[in-house]
């Protein structure tokens, strides 16, 4: 009989893989930058919110240094954020991130992601795909 994992070992493995998937845009989607062990993936809501924490509409690829000025400006990031690929879904986050009615759906997330990072979808696809569906998600 085995060990159902704890909620710490489900989210490291989730991070992992959704920072791994978000790094296969392969550039800062700031300023261009295309050294791989400099990219990082930066969230837009807080990754204290579990349920937007993996999802590719609330994560961009960026450098280390855009995501340090970012960190310190958060006007600056708003102000990026409102323009780039992730800003038409930013309320909708919101909204996925405040509903109480929900848990994380980490299974979900980890093979979504896997997708991502084998190549099947790109994150621009997945973006588009999920689009403003309520998904990864369990009552």
């Amino acid at each position: 009989m085995t060990k159902n994992p704890s909620k710490k070992t489900l989210d490291n493995k989730s991070t992992k893989l959704a920072s791994k998937a978000i790094r296969t845009i392969g550039q800062c989607e700031c300023c261009g930058q295309k050294d791989f062990k400099l990219l990082q993936c930066s969230h837009v809501i807080s990754r204290t919110y579990k349920k937007v924490k993996y999802d590719s509409r609330n994560t961009q690829c960026l450098c280390a240094t855009c995501h340090a000025i970012f960190t310190k400006n958060p006007i600056k990031f708003a102000e990026f954020v409102k323009n780039s690929s992730v800003g038409i879904y930013i309320d909708h986050m919101h909204e996925i991130a405040n509903d109480t009615r929900y848990k994380v759906d980490h299974d979900y997330w980890n093979e979504f992601n896997k997708k991502i990072i084998s190549g099947e979808l790109t994150v621009i696809e997945a973006r588009n795909l999920l689009g403003f569906q309520y998904v990864g998600l369990q009552f």
